[in-house]
Formats: C-alpha cells, structure tokens, sequence
C-alpha cells in the first residue's frame, strides 16, 4: 500500500515538474548577473525571444527587471521607483498633457549606452496609459493599454 502511494505521488511530482517550463540560463549570463547584481533576492527568470533573457528581482526592497542578451551583456534595466522619484520635469507634463490621470506605476529605465527615461503608468476612470519620457519631460511615446494589459 505504502508503495502505492508513494509510487503515485512520484507519478504526480514528474508530471508536475515536466509542466513547468524550464528556462535554461546560459552560463554567460548568468555570471554576468551574479557580477552586476551580487545582492539580488529571489530571481525569477523568462526568456524574452530567442536571444534574450529577463531577469526580475528584489535588490534593497525594490523590484528590478535586467535584460541580457545570451553573450551576458545587459542591455536595460527597469527599477520600480516611487511617484516622488520621478524628475519633477516628468511629473509636471504629465499634469500638464494628461489632466486628472494620476499617476499610479512609475519605472526608471536605463538602457545599455542610451538615454536614461521613465515609464509612466497613468489612470483615469477606466482608461490606462503607458508613457516613457525623458527626463527632462520630452515624451517619447505612449501606448493606451487594454483590459488584458493592466492585469498582468
């Protein structure tokens, strides 16, 4: 009988573990992470495309998400800031274009040898929107988000 039930929880355990998706890291990005981000708690990675990789991790309490491409190099970082952290150049065109949204999502971004900028995710009734600026207050670009995007 033990035997049965033993035999049966390991049946369930593999098929279990055969669902989850396996993300192999390559050995390259995986020390490049270690060596940029030694303090990084509970790492969660994904596989962006077929040449990328998402690392999404707490460092000091504060989520960040670091992309590698399969040589290691890091090409962005998003780091969760508070509202208050964003330049205040972004915060006022935010007043300014986009009256009575609030603010309630904002990243900084720091892509490999570019522009620093900000993500912006602002909220109005049932609308949100996706903003990146620069810092000093210059959008780039924005994106109205569906239903299905805000709640991931």
């Amino acid at each position: 009988m033990k035997k049965t039930y033993l035999l049966s929880f390991l049946v369930i355990a593999m098929l279990f573990a055969y669902g989850q998706k396996q993300i192999r890291i390559p050995k390259k990005v995986e020390d490049s992470f270690i060596e940029k981000f030694p303090s990084a708690k509970k790492t969660e990675w994904k596989k962006e495309n077929s040449r990328s990789y998402i690392a999404t991790f707490k460092q000091n309490n504060t989520e960040i998400f670091a992309n590698f491409d399969e040589q290691g190099n890091l090409l962005e970082t998003n780091t969760e800031i508070d509202n208050s952290a964003l330049p205040e150049k972004v915060i006022n065109a935010v007043k300014k274009q986009f009256i009575d949204y609030k603010i309630i999502e904002a990243k900084k971004v720091e892509p490999y040898r570019k522009d620093i900028y900000y993500n912006v995710i602002i909220k109005k009734d049932n609308e949100t929107i996706d903003i990146d600026y620069f810092e000093n207050g210059a959008m780039i670009g924005f994106e109205i988000m569906t239903e299905t995007e805000t709640e991931d």
